[in-house]
């Protein structure tokens, strides 16, 4: 870790911390508070919630590469019980963490002893004035603060200077998005006329690199594999997440609009599920990180993929959803069967979420499915013992996920059936450097694109499939390597339907002969994406 350079994250931020939280000092001590005691707790207790804002913020950078924002407090509402002890055993229980938390002290000692010095010895006249100051910008701050509350937003020319402005900026945005309707309106012209089965499966921070499929050097995909070399899977090169967090990106998978739309948002469009049942399907889903019981104990809102525990929605999308949520993804099988030992279906969409390759991905992995272990590897120059472990562990994850991936796909093999298989995002594990997780930095450097950006996309269709509809198969053959950007799914999933929409748009169909190829592919990051070897 670079010390000189978490201090100088610290240094940066502290003095503006104190200084807010003298203002508050001094408002509440003109205000009438006269007894010096009660003056002196008061002036603690927000230097000290300042000096923790500061903590958060600076911690956020360090190991997220991002300012404090939004999508954190998104982040935060939408993490599990789960995640939390992920995030503890990733992040917290670590020595760079410690280094971290020993630069913060240390620059907060530092600043309050040099702000402490300037109280004492400053000219009486002159601390006057800048009280008088600190006084006018406390009531000024407080009061863009509540207006941030109120509306709902920051206006862009007054950005949040304080940490107080910030998270209370955030907070704002995310109440206002979950006040938000979602388009009821599908649009259906005409029902399917087809009768495929289509299942789509989200994976969990996969990084395609970690992928035999995809060239890597230890065998993770072996079940992929026979079914490629078999003619039955298809194995796209060129495919991209807008997205590098989970919660924004199955949002836009999920509804028929795109992240490149412009000011619109998803919700100002329907989702993929509503259309589908509108169109004559059985629709399903069946996820291992959220239970329609509320089982992983956090409350339906509209800013992740909780948004799907809203009643509302939730009996608008589907059919079924499962009531438990398993330890490990195999749990989805029996859920399947649930589905596909009911009277025959005519037509069904359903889709699968799986914890896959989450962080801390041991929990995710039966003993019996440990291939890989730390012998396997040669360590890299920024890896330690514990580094090379973990890397052992994702890739025994990814092992395990092709296992039910293939398991999955077994039970469509005597049916007309498509099995999409997409993650929601990459993940880096301490490929080049000494990093696990995702980055929320506002530009993301190729590398970053490469691990966190890039995923895997592969499409399964059956031998009665390839029967019935050979044309179909013929246009899958034919888009592999073209470039694509997983928020434009939904259009792709129409299409297969044969569903007929005014949603729908032909040229962000990946299989469409008309499919745009030149489209740019925006991130949330504000780039244009170009492949990347």
């Amino acid at each position: 870790m670079d010390l000189s350079r978490e201090m100088h994250r610290v240094l940066k931020l502290l003095p503006i911390h104190v200084l807010v939280s003298y203002m508050y000092v001094l408002v509440i001590y003109w205000a009438g508070l006269w007894q010096r005691w009660l003056h002196n707790v008061v002036g603690a207790i927000i230097l000290v919630a300042q000096l923790m804002m500061t903590f958060v913020e600076v911690g956020v950078m360090n190991f997220f590469t991002s300012n404090f924002n939004t999508t954190s407090i998104m982040l935060l509402l939408q993490t599990t019980p789960d995640e939390v002890e992920s995030f503890f055993n990733s992040y917290i229980l670590t020595s760079r963490f410690f280094g971290f938390a020993i630069c913060v002290l240390a620059g907060s000692a530092v600043v309050v002893t040099l702000y402490c010095l300037a109280k004492r010895y400053m000219h009486r006249y002159l601390a006057v004035f800048v009280q008088f100051i600190f006084v006018v910008s406390a009531i000024y701050v407080t009061v863009e603060c509540a207006k941030s509350l109120f509306r709902g937003e920051w206006r862009r020319d007054k950005p949040p200077y304080t940490s107080a402005a910030r998270f209370a900026n955030c907070y704002a945005v995310c109440l206002r998005n979950n006040l938000r309707d979602v388009n009821d309106d599908s649009g259906i012209t005409s029902k399917s006329e087809n009768a495929p089965t289509i299942v789509m499966i989200v994976g969990e921070s996969y990084n395609k690199h970690h992928a035999s499929i995809y060239g890597y050097d230890k065998p993770t995909t072996p079940r992929q594999e026979t079914m490629r070399d078999s003619g039955n899977l298809y194995v796209f090169t060129d495919v991209i997440t807008p997205y590098n967090f989970t919660n924004l990106i199955v949002r836009e998978a999920f509804s028929m609009h795109s992240f490149d739309m412009g000011e619109e948002s998803w919700y100002d469009y329907p989702l993929v599920p509503h259309i589908m049942r509108d169109g004559g399907y059985y629709v399903s889903f069946i996820s291992n990180q959220v239970s329609i019981c509320g089982q992983d104990g956090w409350a339906a809102d509209k800013t992740g993929i909780y948004f799907f525990n809203i009643p509302t929605i939730s009996n608008r999308s589907f059919d079924y959803r499962n009531k438990h949520l398993y330890t490990y993804d195999d749990g989805l099988l029996a859920e399947l069967d649930l589905i596909c030992n009911k009277e025959p279906i005519e037509r069904e969409f359903t889709i699968l979420q799986m914890k896959g390759q989450h962080n801390h991905v041991a929990k995710y992995v039966p003993g019996n499915y440990i291939v890989f272990t730390p012998s396997d590897y040669t360590r890299k120059p920024h890896q330690s013992d514990k580094h090379v472990h973990y890397v052992a562990t994702y890739d025994n994850a990814t092992h395990y996920n092709d296992w039910v991936f293939g398991e999955i796909c077994n039970k469509y093999s005597d049916r007309e059936a498509v099995v999409i298989y997409l993650s929601d995002h990459g993940e880096e594990v301490y490929d080049y450097r000494d990093y696990l997780g995702r980055s929320g930095a506002a530009l993301q450097d190729d590398n970053v694109l490469h691990h966190q950006y890039q995923i895997p996309f592969v499409v399964y269709v059956s031998d009665k499939y390839k029967a019935a509809y050979p044309d179909v198969v013929k246009r899958i053959e034919g888009a592999v390597n073209r470039p694509f950007s997983s928020d434009n799914i939904g259009h792709m999933i129409i299409g297969l339907s044969g569903v007929k929409t005014k949603w729908y748009d032909k040229t962000r169909d990946l299989l469409h002969d008309e499919y745009d190829t030149q489209r740019p592919r925006r991130i949330n990051t504000g780039q244009i994406y170009t492949k990347i070897d």
